[in-house]
């Protein structure tokens, strides 16, 4: 039978090892924050456990290092604390074993002092034992130290009497964006991430088996004091559905994006994950976001096939200028939306809905701008073929339902219903776009209702700039009150806008100056557009007024030479003009009340015989 060779180390042991070297002679660096000590082998791990003297040092892990065979029976850098910076730079510790015994304070550091920190290092297939004070990274960092652990796990087994923890046995500092995979067992304070925390922990999670007697949870084993915020351990794999702190996961949930994003993880710098097939992972490359599918260039353009995608997106910068497409219908309900794109990175690339919608989105930011499904959409930035309804948007300057401010980007076959809303003081509110600067709209409408203070459009709550500017074959349904000047239903105010073959016919409500059933203000020419003035009770700042009866006549809209071919479709004598690239009306629905039922049978039977 074949056997390995393996050797048991102590503290002595190491000392021994590393009397042929000086200290301090590692694999370059100086030991300084700009010039760590370089970490490039285990000989290099084992000088720096052998010198206490560095231990106040700082050094980074410059490649993955493998400790099988060798046993250790201590921390292995322990005796004293460690109050320096050990970066593990991304790698890891693979295969560590310890078997402390009757010994305390066992980890691969004994315990990090007040100012100590270790960031960026995984302990994988760890093997750690030991009495009290256990753990797969660290055994204990002393209560109200400054030290602070961050973006480290564990994946193994940890055993010991008490305080045992996954990742760390007692946590006295802080614990940020961490995880362990590791089995936990212990008599009483055990932990899947730490056994007992007085400190901190933020963005962390764990999955390991956890048993014990006393003070035991799936998370965090006892905890008396410091605060514990969003973070999760899985109450299947845990076998725990109790901690200390923390929220309770299934796997499923546990392996879900809209878990950690809701809870506000960073998705783009810090942590990756494989919706529904893998738990949060470290990012290695932080532009390498997955989608469901593509790669973001025009002719392959990212698939956006979920809430989950959607999410993605909105934390995508360094991809905002890519292209996308809507793969099916979203329905956001219970989701917690953050705008895509914002004034200091827009939006610059294309959103291709696709014609699919997206339903049910909320975005409650009463004291944020630019507020919409997409924040900021900027030169050159394209949203085509796309539907949002039901939304629920509020926000403070530049809010809608689809977008809160368009500069210089293009819109075309969108629409949009719901709820849109500004505060007290709110300005640029619309039903589709907030505002509108030099920007395109063409061929979307909306309805719902849209509120707020000043410049609040149906479609946009303002629309304008010399040259620039345009909305065509456009209408707005929606309800609009303001609680100041500048009010309209298609558009607050229109400024030098170019505004052609488009209506309104939503109520119109305001209280100041420029209040108009079409726009509230107007400097340009307004070609070929019309608006309700039954329905909207105002008079307007530009356009032609007509009865409701005028405004379902087809001749009313031929007359102005309006596209009944590709672009609008009617139902002469009992619709008002809908767009047809929404297939909105159905054929068979001859009343257009949104439904076939009977009554369509009958106007079928009653007209068979005249030809109509």
């Amino acid at each position: 039978m074949k056997t390995r060779n393996t050797f048991i180390l102590s503290l002595t042991a190491i000392l021994t090892l590393a009397a042929g070297s000086a200290f301090g002679a590692y694999s370059g660096g100086t030991g300084e924050p700009s010039d760590p000590y370089q970490i490039a082998d285990a000989n290099d791990l084992l000088l720096l456990a052998a010198d206490a003297n560095d231990y106040n040092k700082c050094f980074i892990l410059t490649a993955d290092i493998n400790l099988t065979g060798q046993v250790f029976t201590t921390a292995i850098i322990g005796g004293a604390d460690f109050t320096g910076m050990f970066d593990g730079n991304g790698h890891k510790i693979t295969n560590l074993t310890i078997n402390g015994g009757s010994n305390s304070n066992i980890g691969l550091f004994g315990q990090i002092g007040n100012g100590g920190s270790v960031k960026n290092l995984g302990i994988d297939n760890c093997a750690v034992s030991g009495h009290d004070s256990v753990g797969g990274l660290v055994a204990g960092t002393p209560q109200g130290s400054s030290s602070i652990i961050t973006a480290c796990y564990s994946t193994g087994s940890v055993s010991g009497n008490r305080f045992v923890g996954g990742l760390v046995g007692y946590s006295g500092g802080s614990i940020i964006n961490c995880y362990s995979k590791s089995s936990v067992s212990a008599n009483e304070f055990a932990g899947g991430l730490v056994g007992d925390s007085q400190g901190d922990i933020g963005n962390c999670y764990s999955t390991g088996a956890v048993t014990g007697s006393n003070y035991v949870g799936g998370l965090v084993g006892y905890r008396y004091w410091g605060h514990l915020t969003s973070s999760f351990w899985d109450t299947q794999t845990s076998g725990q559905t109790t901690s200390a702190g923390g929220t309770g996961k299934t796997t499923a949930e546990m392996k879900t994006l809209y878990t950690f994003i809701s809870a506000g993880w960073d998705f783009l710098n810090v942590w990756g994950i494989d919706n529904g097939q893998t738990y949060p992972y470290f990012r290695t490359n932080p532009t390498d976001i997955n989608y469901s599918g593509g790669t973001g260039e025009p002719g392959d353009p990212y698939q956006i096939a979920d809430a989950n995608d959607l999410l993605l997106l909105a934390v995508d910068v360094n991809d905002y200028g890519k292209s996308y497409i809507l793969a099916a219908d979203i329905n956001l309900a219970g989701v917690t939306m953050t705008p895509v794109g914002n004034e200091s990175t827009p939006f610059i690339g294309v959103f291709d809905g696709n014609y699919n919608i997206i339903s049910n989105a909320v975005i409650n930011q009463p004291s944020s701008n630019f507020i919409g499904l997409f924040g900021y959409v900027g030169s050159g930035g394209q949203i085509r073929n796309l539907g949002v309804e039901d939304v629920n948007i509020t926000g403070d300057y530049y809010v809608g339902g689809l977008i809160g401010h368009n500069e210089n980007g293009s819109i075309s076959n969108c629409h949009s219903t719901g709820t849109v809303s500004g505060i007290t003081d709110s300005q640029f509110v619309g039903g589709l776009v907030g505002f509108n600067v030099q920007g395109s709209i063409t061929v979307s409408y909306s309805t719902g209702s849209v509120s707020g203070s000043s410049f609040i459009g149906g479609l946009a709550g303002y629309s304008g700039q010399t040259g620039g500017s345009s909305i065509v074959s456009c209408y707005s349904t929606s309800s609009v009150s303001g609680t100041g000047e500048y009010i309209g239903g298609l558009v607050g105010d229109s400024g030098w806008s170019t505004i052609i073959s488009c209506y309104s016919t939503g109520s119109v409500n305001g209280n100041g100056n420029y209040v108009g059933g079409l726009v509230g203000l107007n400097y340009n020419s307004i070609i070929s557009c019309f608006w309700d003035i039954q329905t909207s009770g105002q008079v307007s700042g530009g356009g032609e007024g007509k009865t409701t009866a005028q405004m379902k006549k087809l001749s009313t809209f031929t007359s102005a030479e309006w596209d009944f071919v590709e672009v609008w479709g009617i139902g002469n004598g009992q619709t008002y003009p809908y767009l047809k690239p929404f297939n909105g009306i159905n054929s068979a629905d001859l009343n257009y009340s949104g439904t076939v039922d009977f009554e369509d049978f009958a106007i079928l039977a009653a007209n068979w015989l005249s030809g109509k």
